[in-house]
């Protein structure tokens, strides 16, 4: 992710983002080696269990092929679902 999405996210998002361009976690789809960095923040995030008066947001990887995928939004959408609990960092 070059500077210039990086700078439409909030900081702590940012961070998280620099911080998995540096250690590139397994894909979130297949667990393969990932090669794109992604950031996710819920647009209902009173759905994820956000507290009111905060925002939240994850980073995840994806490899080559499933990055490819045209679904691979939904896919990733419903895999953080399922493990919500620990998908999302909030920040105020």
């Amino acid at each position: 992710m070059s500077s210039a999405p990086l700078r439409g996210l909030p900081k702590p998002l940012r961070r998280l983002v620099r911080q998995a361009q540096r250690h590139r976690p397994l894909c979130q789809l297949c667990q393969g080696a990932s090669v794109r960095i992604y950031a996710f923040i819920p647009t209902d995030q009173a759905a994820w269990g956000i507290a009111p008066g905060w925002q939240a947001g994850c980073v995840y990887g994806l490899c080559r092929r499933c990055a490819a995928l045209p679904d691979r939004l939904a896919l990733v959408e419903a895999a953080l679902w399922r493990t919500r609990a620990h998908a999302v960092a909030p920040w105020n």
